[in-house]
């Protein structure tokens, strides 16, 4: 059963949950050629593959996470399987998805924790370093998205359950200067010290004290 499919380079990739298929055609795709791709490799479903930098297509099956960036995909997930099957519900599929953090070069693999059916952890994986790094979020994360528009730069924005916008980053919008929230205690509200206005609006988060 088709679970997503995806176009890299000039032929277009149908995936299962365990198996992957590459439709190759030049002009008509109603003459194309249907060839298996090895591996036993797949996609939970269509918004767990994804194209970064332009020539690495990265996607997240039954069988593990894989990547691929010539013709054949290589595993890519095998130091934090066992870690990953005690921590994720294996039932809760259509929740889990992958998305790119262009900035800092890692892909983001969110999963729902085990009895749960929506996304409180991340596996984050590291294309320069191929280091993995665990997140966890207080809020359940329900989508993500390239902002193509943002001053500088493309960046990852990350949607919550109440649709409010998650980036990365220090220094620039956080108020602090020096790339440090500081918050203090009010009367009646919380203060955020700091005098760069770009904070209006914001939702900032604190993960060493989950904030």
């Amino acid at each position: 059963t088709p679970t997503a499919m995806s176009s890299f380079y000039t032929d277009l990739y149908l995936f299962g949950t365990r198996s992957m298929r590459r439709l190759i055609y030049s002009s008509d795709p109603a003459a194309a050629m249907v060839s298996d791709i090895p591996g036993n490799f797949g996609c939970f479903n269509q918004r767990c593959v994804i194209k970064i930098d332009g020539g690495i297509l990265v996607g997240w099956g039954r069988n593990g996470m894989w990547m691929i960036d010539a013709m054949q995909p290589k595993k890519i997930s095998s130091r934090v399987d066992t870690t990953l099957e005690s921590l994720m519900d294996a039932s809760a599929t259509a929740a889990q998805f992958i998305v790119y953090e262009p900035e800092r070069r890692e892909v983001l693999f969110f999963f729902p924790l085990s009895g749960e059916t929506y996304c409180k952890r991340a596996l984050c994986w590291s294309l320069d370093t191929q280091e993995w790094t665990l997140y966890a979020y207080r809020q359940p994360i329900s989508f993500g998205v390239l902002n193509t528009a943002y001053t500088d730069r493309q960046r990852l924005m990350i949607g919550d359950s109440n649709n409010y916008l998650w980036r990365v980053g220090t220094a620039a919008n956080d108020g602090g200067g020096d790339g440090v929230v500081t918050v203090t205690s009010g009367s009646t509200t919380t203060v955020i010290n700091g005098t760069n206005t770009a904070v209006v609006g914001q939702t900032l988060y604190v993960p060493s004290t989950g904030e």
